[in-house]
């Protein structure tokens, strides 16, 4: 449904620069490209524990929430899974082995996913 929804309001930005079908591939690649931050920021906690135990419930309920919403607008989690890898295999290479150095990169990831995951919360509410 989220993607969906964002395919819809996406696509009618992109309907005058090229054609739906152009503009639907382009929506889903911004959400598949969100995602692999999501998934970047939480292979890196794994890896660093930046975050509180506190903090780690709601930031993986919010990680859980975007990766169950995005596989039933793609239609299953194959792709997501895919994603999760990927980014695994960079988190977990030897040039972001140090965690001071890669606190940057999931500090921001974690703001994303929160932002992300609350955005959908309220599109889904509006929605009904």
């Amino acid at each position: 449904m989220f993607i969906k929804y964002v395919l819809g309001v996406v696509g009618a930005i992109f309907i005058g620069l090229a054609g739906t079908a152009s503009a639907q591939s382009n929506a889903k690649g911004m959400a598949l490209e969100s995602f692999s931050k999501v998934a970047a920021s939480w292979h890196f906690n794994r890896k660093c524990s930046y975050l509180s135990s506190s903090d780690l419930s709601d930031f993986e309920a919010d990680v859980a929430y975007i990766t169950i919403t995005l596989g039933k607008d793609l239609g299953g989690q194959t792709l997501l899974n895919r994603i999760q890898s990927s980014v695994k295999d960079i988190v977990y290479s030897e040039k972001y082995g140090d965690c001071e150095k890669t606190r940057e990169m999931f500090d921001a990831g974690y703001k994303y996913t929160k932002v992300w995951s609350e955005q959908i919360r309220l599109i889904l509410e509006k929605q009904g």
